[in-house]
């Protein structure tokens, strides 16, 4: 039970962290973490609409979720399917209710790292991230 309840704190702590690093970044054009909310279903069952998620700057390969620039409203959670020729396949893992892309991999802003514990700051719950 204690390595359970150290376990916790440490999340927290982590989490607390990354939420504090997130607000220093905001108006960073590449912050070194997000914090994102879910929307749409084009990622169930690996995610779904509400789901809170921590992004950080870090290597991609093929099968990372990640958060991308596609000239969309605002960046995409999707999975990196494949990398051929310079170019990087991003897929939904619902197929039935998910947009594919093709992009250039520096369209790529993070990887995911975990769900996040803590709610997202409601600045961003509001309005996605500035990607200038």
């Amino acid at each position: 039970m204690r390595i359970v309840v150290n376990l916790v704190k440490i999340l927290v702590a982590v989490a607390a962290l990354a939420a504090m690093l997130h607000l220093i970044c905001w108006d960073s054009k590449r912050p070194v973490v997000r914090l994102v909310q879910v929307t749409g279903d084009s990622m169930e069952p690996t995610l779904r609409a509400g789901d809170r998620l921590l992004f950080i700057r870090w290597p991609w390969r093929v099968g990372s979720i990640v958060l991308a620039d596609v000239d969309e409203d605002a960046p995409v959670v999707k999975r990196v399917g494949e990398f051929r020729q310079g170019w990087v396949y991003l897929c939904g893992d619902n197929k039935l209710a998910s947009t594919t892309y093709w992009a250039r991999p520096e369209q790529i802003e993070c990887v995911l790292l975990c769900q996040a514990p803590l709610p997202v700051p409601s600045v961003a719950a509001a309005a996605p991230d500035p990607i200038e």
